[in-house]
């Protein structure tokens, strides 16, 4: 496990594989042979509200992780992912993997950005979001299940995944506001599109250039 100087990276941490690919799920519970883990999906704005969603999977466990010497006999009887974990609501269940997408909306547009949108932003970059995640998933099992704590599943969240997202959606916002700015600045200026993408605030001696 990671320490607070390490650079966290996706192998210091037990995962279940995700499907076509796509990225692993991070586990943070366990019983018996299954595992439960979680995988951000990502964020859409609409109107002047954010959607950020999320999935949780349980699955087989690697057989690396599962020593039967220490697992309870009735736990080792468990047939599916889903019995696992039968308090969850599942959207799906088969006889290899359960899952569920969890949602929440929050004021502030990636779009069109305002000051929730900076809110938003802040919300993300100083990893909150990823510690409301972390408490909200691993409430879900019994702490005798847990294998990451909270504080544990946060730092994974975050650094691999959502601070990252932040920071990018961040520069993203504030080029768009740059772009504006200089827009409303100059009413029925041409500007290439090269330059736009590359935008920096301009001097009064690049105006004087111009």
């Amino acid at each position: 496990m990671t320490t607070d100087t390490d650079q966290t990276a996706i192998t210091d941490y037990e995962t279940i594989p995700g499907t076509e690919q796509r990225d692993p799920y991070i586990v943070f519970g366990a019983r018996g042979k299954f595992a439960i883990g979680v995988r951000i999906l990502g964020f859409q704005s609409k109107g002047q509200h954010t959607l950020f969603s999320f999935r949780i999977r349980a699955a087989a466990r690697g057989e690396t992780n599962v020593d039967e010497t220490v697992i309870a006999f009735a736990d080792l009887k468990l047939e599916e992912p889903k019995d696992a974990w039968p308090d969850i609501e599942w959207d799906k269940a088969a006889a290899d993997r359960a899952s569920s997408v969890i949602l929440t909306q929050f004021n502030g547009s990636l779009n069109e950005p305002d000051e929730e949108t900076d809110e938003l932003l802040e919300k993300i970059t100083s990893g909150k979001l990823g510690r409301m995640v972390a408490d909200h998933v691993t409430g879900l099992i019994p702490d005798a299940h847990h294998v990451l704590t909270g504080s544990q599943l946060a730092r994974a969240l975050n650094d691999l995944s959502l601070v990252p997202a932040g920071n990018s959606m961040k520069a993203r916002v504030e080029h768009a506001k740059q772009i504006e700015t200089t827009m409303a600045e100059n009413p029925g200026a041409f500007h290439t599109a090269s330059k736009l993408a590359s935008f920096k605030p301009q001097t009064e001696t690049d105006q004087d250039d111009t």
